[in-house]
């Protein structure tokens, strides 16, 4: 492979897994919006049906107990906190991947 083709792919590369980390700040920021017009108990009984096909077949599976756990003590500031943080990381980086295809 010549010099010329090498750089090129690793271009495309880069422009594929930039465009990923774009797509990934878009569905961060559109995760975080519901986090501020959703009541904890709402997420709580989402998690709880998420959780409970998991915990049927296996009670001592460690990622849905600890999940399961964890959202019991969701109060609304953890809520705003969690949606807060997801917009705003998401938009970052949609802001750094739009400056990144731009050339800044």
């Amino acid at each position: 492979m010549t010099t010329s083709a090498r750089e090129k792919t690793l271009h495309r590369l880069f422009l594929i897994s930039v465009w990923i980390k774009g797509g990934a700040g878009l569905l961060e920021t559109l995760a975080g919006v519901p986090f501020f017009f959703v009541a904890p108990e709402a997420i709580e009984r989402l998690v709880v049906f998420l959780t409970a096909p998991e915990l049927s077949e296996d009670p001592n599976d460690r990622i849905a107990t600890t999940i399961s756990r964890s959202v019991h003590q969701l109060s609304t500031d953890t809520t705003f906190f969690a949606g807060a943080y997801l917009v705003i990381h998401g938009l970052i980086k949609i802001f750094l991947v739009a400056g990144l295809l731009r050339g800044k």
